[in-house]
């Protein structure tokens, strides 16, 4: 075909590509017969790679295995650190994670060269665990921060201003918002603090609708006052009242 091109057409560089062609032509021929020699070859020294990788996936896995039992360690799953510290160590270890993540991608590439892509898999998990725990408990923290901001400016209601059913309906809530947490990190010392205080409170709503009852008497306030040590014997319904936790 190229030597009837060569005849009919007046392209005055089709001599010089048909010489590229016939070159190109012997070097693939070259190529396909020395290739299942250089195949063999390099067998000892594919396997020895292989070997090396092996062992260095090993060894990056039991690193690894380390850095999560340290993890789990960490002072944000404590509720005694608070949202502030929580939130800025979540993010300190974000960044960690990232570049964990790029060394384990990596060594991910590395498995899938030699064919043991499996190899990688439980590093994998182990990242995984830690950037998904991270970002629960980031989750989590903005939860306990808000229930926390409720709980206090509960406190500071006055009786007179008290509104039994919204502290009902927001601790529900709150109480709802927390339970949807995953299931990961409610082990932790954070959850289990904020679980507590949510039930605890819910549990003092049906005591301040009672006390909000209109059959409430003075003699009844008596009573309240005797059992719980009370300084006085019922809230006074001024600017300077009782708060509603405090009341109770």
């Amino acid at each position: 075909m190229l030597h009837f091109l060569r005849g009919t057409t007046q392209n005055k560089n089709l001599d010089r590509d048909i010489a590229s062609l016939e070159k190109v032509k012997v070097v693939w021929s070259d190529v396909q017969r020395i290739a299942p020699e250089t195949k063999q070859a390099i067998v000892p020294e594919t396997k020895a790679q292989a070997a090396n990788t092996t062992k260095q996936i090993e060894e990056y896995e039991a690193e690894l295995n380390k850095k999560v039992g340290d993890f789990k360690g960490l002072d944000f799953w404590a509720f005694e650190n608070g949202h502030a510290k929580s939130h800025e160590l979540i993010a300190e270890q974000l960044v960690k994670v990232k570049k964990e993540k790029a060394t384990m991608l990596a060594n991910a590439n590395l498995c899938a060269l030699f064919d043991f892509p499996d190899l990688i898999n439980h590093c994998r998990d182990q990242v995984d665990y830690m950037e998904n725990n991270l970002e629960y408990m980031d989750t989590l923290w903005n939860v306990i921060e808000e229930a926390q901001d409720f709980y206090a400016e509960s406190k500071k209601t006055l009786w007179s201003e008290v509104n039994a059913e919204e502290l009902e309906d927001e601790s529900k809530r709150l109480m709802k918002v927390t339970k949807n947490c995953p299931k990961d990190i409610r082990w932790s010392k954070a959850f289990q603090g904020i679980d507590k205080v949510n039930k605890d409170f819910l549990n003092t709503v049906p005591l301040i609708q009672a006390l909000h009852h209109p059959s409430m008497r003075l003699r009844h306030w008596g009573y309240l006052a005797k059992a719980t040590a009370m300084i006085s014997p019922r809230p006074r319904r001024t600017p300077h009242s009782r708060s509603a936790r405090s009341s109770v």
